[in-house]
């Protein structure tokens, strides 16, 4: 946080906080690390990652469908020539 000072002063005045409760709420805040935060490019990046394998489920799904078919058709084909 760079101006304390301000923050306090509006804590104050706006927010009807005493001048300890905005003081130790800023004493707070500094000790906040933001690098552990989650930034809109990560949240872009995961979304990214997660259509990248959702792609991938589908493209997986229609070729065990594909290849379920033709099992059934090849099934259907065998128990016809059999029992003629």
């Amino acid at each position: 946080m760079r101006d304390t000072h301000k923050f306090v002063t509006k804590l104050q005045q706006r927010g009807g906080f005493s001048s300890q409760q905005a003081e130790a709420l800023a004493d707070a805040l500094k000790d906040i690390d933001a690098s552990d935060f989650t930034t809109k490019a990560d949240l872009q990046e995961l979304e990214h990652a997660i259509d990248r394998r959702i792609d991938g489920l589908k493209f997986d799904l229609i070729k065990w469908m594909v290849g379920t078919q033709l099992a059934y058709g090849a099934i259907v084909i065998a128990v016809l020539v059999a029992f003629r």
